[in-house]
């Protein structure tokens, strides 16, 4: 379930999104600290999906 701070459509892809990165960063999508840290990073465009997209596929 999402925070409570989630209030649009782009928040909330954010969101799950920020859930996928942490599957495959850390092995645990439900890694709170971890899922916020790249939400609020996704939220003020510090990163950005197309660059983790990206990176993934040089992997």
């Amino acid at each position: 379930m999402p925070p409570k701070n989630i209030k649009t459509l782009r928040d909330l892809i954010y969101w799950e999104y920020s859930k996928l990165i942490a599957g495959s960063a850390v092995n645990n999508r439900k890694n709170y600290g971890f899922v916020m840290h790249t939400f609020e990073s996704l939220k003020e465009q510090k990163i950005h999906p197309s660059a983790i997209l990206r990176e993934n596929k040089k992997l």
